[in-house]
């Protein structure tokens, strides 16, 4: 539970103000993290790659890094379709309709009458 703000004494609640950065922001190659976003790279090893922290770009440029991801998705999905549909790739077909169409392998139930054969020997006493 948040604790309850202390009334000043005139009876206003004070508003919290969002404390001032220590540190000036950082500078982002924009050119760079675009590259940077179209590939598979995660947004942390983006972050190292530019040196800033994790939280700065989700905060200032996650709009560009989920236009990115998506457009990235939509390229890929593309690709997908195109090797199934019209390259005729067996194996992206039979992927994708286990994907999309819900369709999966069954294995055969393979039943066998095996026998085994006991032997019991007594120990002499």
């Amino acid at each position: 539970m948040s604790k309850p703000k202390r009334a000043a004494p005139d009876g206003s609640i004070p508003v919290r103000t969002k404390p001032k950065d220590r540190f000036p922001s950082p500078r982002v190659d924009e050119a760079l993290l675009c590259r940077l976003a179209d590939t598979l790279l995660t947004i942390e090893s983006i972050a190292k790659i530019l040196q800033v922290p994790r939280s700065y770009l989700y905060d200032n440029y996650g709009d560009v890094l989920e236009q990115r991801a998506e457009t990235r998705k939509s390229k890929l999905s593309e690709v997908m379709w195109h090797k199934a549909l019209v390259e005729r790739d067996s194996r992206m077909m039979i992927w994708l309709s286990k994907q999309f169409l819900g369709m999966r392998d069954t294995q055969p139930e393979v039943t066998s009458n095996v026998q085994f054969n006991i032997v019991c020997n007594e120990v002499p006493k």
